[in-house]
């Protein structure tokens, strides 16, 4: 009996040592297979189109079967964005964008298009080659460039970044931009931080009654800027604009009914320069997800309701009180109004000289729906 349980240890016993043996082979063989790829890889295309790995645009590449050996160029169409890592750094290259990569001296070459980067772990000296081999920029830890035919331009949000362009240094702090142009001396501005605290970062809309459909938009307000530029995406990789609009406030709604059989969008919010047409830091994206829609589109593409309840004279100046749909917009002869939560809005307009005035009111809906109403009233001399 005992030579019994000796024996089934022993086998036991050889047979934990086989399990490690293969366990570890096949661990250093994963690792092995990890390391070959860790310096450069694809990780995702939007779905919309493709990227080829040759100029005639005639051979597309794909995520599970892309091979990292050999040197090779990645050229995405117009409706194609993708997202590659290099050495630990997250890029997300846009539509018309143009990369080529050399594997076995590590070096990635941004030709033309634009890119978006975020270093990923360590602190380590990334370099990335721009526009040609003699223009090396070393990376922050996130980042924008966008290369054109006319003019290169570095966007840097955090961290310190280096570029040696055309036999010049140029070093960069967080929250600058650095524009070349076509025969041009540099020019180097401040830009704005991001927006922090965005608000909603995740939601899903269950479309049941009329006004299901409608996100309210929030971010806390940038120290310095007059103007927020917002975008709404179809994908996280940013390919495709569904939206946009320069507003002053820090908050817009936007009735997602407007928009034809997307279930999932995302959205992003720039402080902006709208006289030097800059845009500064983007927020963190937020993402909205819509799981059904249970209503007539009709209902969302109605006007919004507008009440003048009162034009009061006095002087030069009007006192105007009314009514408005709270989730629209109003604008007093262009300029914004602020409507109350119960849909009240008060303003006084005022008139530099006498005479019969026009004011027109503008409600624009979430849905981009206007209603238009316009006013007389005469301005006498006191």
């Amino acid at each position: 009996m005992r030579k019994i349980k000796i024996f089934f240890l022993s086998i036991v016993f050889v047979l934990v040592i086989i399990s490690f043996y293969f366990i570890n082979k096949y661990n250093c063989l994963l690792n092995s297979q990890i390391n070959k790829i860790s310096e450069f890889q694809v990780t995702k295309i939007s779905g919309k189109g493709k990227v080829y790995k040759d100029s005639a645009m005639t051979v597309p590449i794909y995520v599970k079967n892309m091979k990292y050996t050999r040197e090779f160029t990645l050229i995405s169409d117009s409706k194609t964005s993708f997202e590659f890592f290099f050495s630990n750094t997250c890029f997300i290259a846009l539509p018309n964008s143009k990369i080529s990569y050399r594997p076995k001296i590590k070096e990635c070459y941004l030709q033309e298009g634009e890119f978006y980067w975020n270093k990923q772990i360590g602190k380590e000296k990334i370099e990335v080659l721009v526009l040609s081999s003699q223009n090396i920029m070393t990376l922050s830890n996130s980042g924008r460039v966008k290369i054109t035919d006319n003019s290169l331009k570095v966007w840097n949000y955090s961290g310190s970044l280096n570029l040696f362009y055309k036999n010049e240094t140029y070093n960069l702090r967080s929250n600058q931009l650095l524009v070349f142009r076509k025969n041009q001396r540099a020019e180097k501005y401040g830009i704005l931080s991001f927006p922090e605290y965005i608000s909603p970062e995740k939601k899903i809309l269950f479309i049941e009654k009329l006004g299901d459909s409608i996100v309210r938009f929030k971010w806390k307000s940038v120290m310095g800027a007059s103007n927020y530029l917002f975008r709404l995406y179809s994908s996280n990789l940013k390919e495709e604009v569904l939206y946009e609009k320069t507003i002053r406030d820090n908050k817009i709604a936007i009735d997602f009914l407007k928009f034809e059989d997307l279930k999932e969008f995302f959205w992003q919010v720039f402080p902006y320069d709208k006289e030097r047409k800059i845009e500064g830091c983007p927020s963190v994206i937020g993402n909205i997800k819509i799981t059904a829609r249970l209503i007539d589109k009709k209902l969302a593409l109605r006007p919004p309701k507008l009440y003048i309840d009162s034009l009061s004279v006095s002087g030069n100046v009007v006192l105007i009180k009314g009514d408005a749909d709270v989730n629209s917009q109003l604008f007093v002869n262009d300029e914004p109004v602020s409507i109350d939560s119960d849909g009240k809005f008060f303003y006084s307009l005022f008139f530099k000289s006498v005479g019969k005035k026009l004011i027109v009111f503008r409600l624009i809906s979430p849905s981009e729906v206007e209603t238009i109403i316009e006013k007389g009233v005469i301005i006498f001399e006191e």
